[in-house]
């Protein structure tokens, strides 16, 4: 019973020693390759800021973007973004029903600086980065036609759509320089050569300029430009959701 006991008491020794071996040479080869990466100024393929070109698609349209690092937890992104919009909406205004037609073009080139406040860490968080910039809006103006869905009935007599006439709305920004603030996530790791982005932010507008006018029946309708441009001077704020898919250059 003794001999077995010894036996078995050996062998778990030996069993830990072997496993305490593994753990330290494992180490040692983590700090061997983190030395040499930090010795050939070499960037790890999943940190924050590394060269890659990506595409991106959200609120701005569609773009394309070049991240790159600046140094410590700082990098940038530059690139450019367009957003053909075209709808059309069905509402009701007052007790009649309308048809809108809704056209517009927004279209930016863009600078900004990031920065990753846990950057340097290996946990997942050294991916998320606040954003700082602006942005040069080259196009960013649309417009609304509306008009009656149905004939106007003016007491006996029904007059057509096309007689009604129809209000046109132009929207434009004329300061074409934003400013940009938000957050994101950078060089999230798909593989080793692809990455994913995230960004969620907005950009400071110029107030919008509104030009209205009817043609036949709803001519005269100037009257309620200035009261449109009073109610949206405020709306400043373009938001920005987008995602994105980068390809690494290391």
């Amino acid at each position: 019973m003794k001999t077995n006991r010894r036996r078995k008491v050996s062998l778990a020794v030996i069993m830990l020693t072997l496993l305490c071996a593994n753990v330290f040479a494992g180490t040692n080869d983590t700090d061997k390759n983190e030395k040499k990466r930090k010795q050939t100024g070499t960037v790890k393929n999943d940190a924050p800021f590394i060269p890659a070109f990506g595409v991106n698609v959200g609120t701005q349209g569609v773009g394309l973007q070049f991240y790159g690092p600046i140094g410590g937890n700082f990098g940038f992104q530059v690139g450019g973004t367009f957003l053909p919009l075209s709808a059309n909406i069905f509402d009701r205004f007052g007790s009649y029903d309308t048809r809108n037609r809704i056209r517009g073009k927004a279209g930016n080139v863009r600078a900004m600086i990031e920065f990753a406040p846990a950057g340097q860490s290996e946990s997942w968080w050294k991916h998320f980065v606040i954003s700082a910039g602006a942005a040069y809006f080259y196009k960013a103006d649309g417009y609304i036609n509306t008009m009656l869905r149905d004939p106007y009935q003016y007491g006996d007599i029904q007059v057509p759509v096309d007689k009604v006439g129809e209000m046109v709305t132009n929207v434009s920004w004329k300061n074409n320089i934003a400013p940009y603030l938000g957050i994101g996530f950078r060089n999230i790791t798909i593989d080793e050569r692809f990455g994913f982005s995230f960004d969620l932010g907005s950009y400071y507008m110029d107030s919008p300029e509104i030009d209205l006018y009817g043609t036949r029946m709803l001519q005269n309708n100037q009257h309620n430009e200035a009261i449109l441009n009073e109610n949206l001077k405020d709306y400043r704020f373009y938001p920005v959701l987008q995602v994105g898919v980068s390809y690494k250059l290391k």
